[in-house]
């Protein structure tokens, strides 16, 4: 009955005009005409979009790392919204604003800190399509799927180190009351993404270079 009501209340302003023939139009697409591809993604409609794990697996961060940006593409991390779900103390907002209510979109997309981060390590990595993510995501599947993994190797190993020092910064002051400010925040960033190119450079010049001649 709830259904019938509905249609009705849609239907009832419809005058049909009869000197018009009855037209059969297809709405999934700008053509209005049927397209196998267009009638394929209906299958989809209102399905949840999976995050593309492969990426992440593949890429060469710590370990540590990966294993916290897959609970950050499964919203499982321990934000003000998930606290709550399992009873746990949490604060009122989020602890990098001040401003909006926590969750993981928020704290490490959508806040006007994280935001300015991404826009500082855009800049510093020439990755001006990264602080462009930050602010077209709706979701983080979308963020990740859509904006981070086209962009290739580099900006994915960057995205997910940005991502663990936000983290980081957000757990700074909820615990030890002490605070980064974005362009200190980009320092710890930067120095996660090279410490491990100087590290492999270093151990590659010192495994090539020539034994030294006794005396």
């Amino acid at each position: 009955m709830r259904q019938f009501t509905n249609l009705w209340a849609r239907l009832r302003n419809i005058v049909l005009d009869p000197a018009r023939h009855d037209e059969i139009t297809w709405n999934r697409n700008a053509a209005a005409t049927y397209t196998t591809s267009s009638a394929y993604r209906c299958q989809f409609l209102g399905s949840i979009a999976v995050a593309n794990y492969d990426k992440l697996w593949k890429s060469k961060v710590e370990a540590k790392c990966r294993f916290f940006f897959w609970l950050f593409l499964k919203d499982k991390i321990l934000t003000n919204d998930n606290l709550a779900k399992q009873g746990i103390p949490h604060g009122p907002k989020c602890a990098l604003c001040d401003q909006f209510e926590e969750s993981a979109l928020h704290l490490i997309i959508q806040c006007p800190f994280a935001r300015s981060t991404w826009l500082l390590v855009g800049d510093w990595q020439d990755l001006p399509a990264l602080a462009r993510a930050a602010q077209q995501a709706n979701s983080i599947v979308n963020w990740w799927n859509d904006h981070i993994c086209p962009l290739g190797a580099k900006a994915i190993n960057t995205a997910i180190y940005t991502v663990w020092n936000i983290w980081k910064e957000r757990n700074r002051r909820v615990f030890e009351k002490q605070m980064q400010h974005e362009d200190e925040l980009l320092i710890l960033i930067k120095q996660d993404i090279l410490q491990p190119m100087l590290s492999f450079h270093w151990t590659s010049d010192t495994q090539n270079s020539p034994e030294p001649e006794p005396d």
